[in-house]
């Protein structure tokens, strides 16, 4: 059999108490990037921490990338570039409607701050996430439906300016 595999290798994984998500990524030049992320309890307030791994590194310490996060929670997916960079984009339910986040980790920064992508999104707590490996560019897009109403909505990243404001890209009335 030909193959480029190479002899088996244990990576010891952070020390997690509530491990939520673990996610491999692949960059173009071979490079193996991995995110873990957990949840835990510090002074009454729930936070949701991420370490990563990166072949010549190993791993980093954990840090919060969300404060004060509901039992809610949900990952919905943990996305990667070729550069080494990652998405993690998550919801939170509040009063029926899920908030979407996403939190970003540089490759050359480390983690950025956690933005708020929708507030009140709707009942969909599953938004769908994809990035451009080669640019770093990347869509979120959601549903939102009411009793009445479909619409769909996407904010775009780009490495230079960051997200941008929702915009409509779908409206039905004919439910």
């Amino acid at each position: 059999v030909d193959s480029d595999w190479t002899n088996i290798e244990v990576i010891n994984l952070p020390n997690v108490v509530n491990p939520l998500g673990l996610n491999l990524g692949l960059s173009s030049t071979g490079k193996i990037t991995l995110i873990q992320l957990w949840r835990e309890m510090n002074q009454s307030v729930e936070h949701l921490f991420a370490a990563h791994y990166q072949d010549e590194a190993g791993w980093s310490n954990g840090e919060i990338i969300s404060s004060n996060v509901s039992s809610s929670l949900y990952i919905t997916g943990i996305y990667f570039d070729d550069r080494g960079s990652a998405f993690v984009v998550r919801t939170s339910e509040q009063y029926l409607f899920n908030d979407i986040y996403v939190s970003r980790y540089q490759a050359s920064n480390g983690w950025q701050s956690e933005v708020l992508i929708k507030q009140n999104a709707g009942d969909f707590p599953y938004p769908r996430f994809a990035v451009d490996k080669k640019s770093g560019n990347a869509i979120i897009a959601w549903n939102q439906v009411d009793e009445a109403n479909t619409e769909i909505f996407a904010s775009y990243f780009f490495p230079a300016s960051g997200w941008s404001v929702a915009e409509k890209l779908f409206f039905d009335v004919t439910m």
